[in-house]
This record gives structure tokens, C-alpha cells and sequence, in this order.
């Protein structure tokens, strides 16, 4: 994925993708949060997946 890509963060200023990167692994999921079938199934997997791991998102991982 591009780097110069702009994204908007959780205050809705838009943001470089590059400029989260270097820091710590950085993980991008592109869902909504409100849509009927899909987005629940997927933001419900990706969270299974990280209770799994044995270290703190946002102490390891950087959060957006």
C-alpha cells in the first residue's frame, strides 16, 4: 500500500499512512462500523485474533 495515502484518524484530520509507520507493527483494518452482515463478522474476528495475543495493543501495536 502506498505510504502518501491519506486516511483520516480518530478525530477525522486526514493522516499519511507512513507517518505511523517505523514505530511499531501497525495494523489497518478498512470496515465501517455500522453495516448489517459483513463488517461485525470481520471487526469480531480481528478482536478474537488480538485477545490471543500475549502483549497490550497500543503498548506493542500502534493504535489509529
Amino acid at each position: 500500500m502506498p505510504l502518501h495515502l491519506a486516511f483520516p484518524d480518530e478525530a477525522g484530520t486526514a493522516v499519511q499512512l507512513g507517518d505511523y509507520l517505523g514505530q511499531k507493527p501497525v495494523i489497518l483494518t478498512l470496515n465501517y462500523y455500522e453495516c448489517p452482515m459483513l463488517c461485525p463478522l470481520m471487526l469480531e474476528g480481528l478482536l478474537r485474533k488480538l485477545r490471543a495475543l500475549s502483549f497490550m495493543i497500543g503498548e506493542q501495536f500502534l493504535t489509529w
